[in-house]
């Protein structure tokens, strides 16, 4: 998933571990955060692993819509 830094608040953060949990599965977590024309990919750990749907993805994007975000 891509999201811009400005969008990673403490709460956003607990959101998607939220999410992560309900969604859990055998697929690694990727997050590449966007700081300007800088990127910086982060893998989470294996707590995090989640099953991919169409759920997870729409969870996703409704925590973060109006921002420039994208599901993956």
């Amino acid at each position: 998933m891509k999201v811009d830094s400005g969008q990673l608040s403490l709460d956003a953060l607990e959101e998607m571990k939220l999410i992560f949990q309900h969604h859990q599965g055998e697929n690694e977590v990727h997050v590449v955060v966007v700081n300007g024309e800088r990127e910086r990919k982060l893998k989470l750990g294996p707590d995090y692993k989640v099953r991919q749907s169409a759920g997870l993805r729409s969870e996703l994007e409704e925590m973060l819509r109006g921002d420039t975000a994208q599901a993956a």
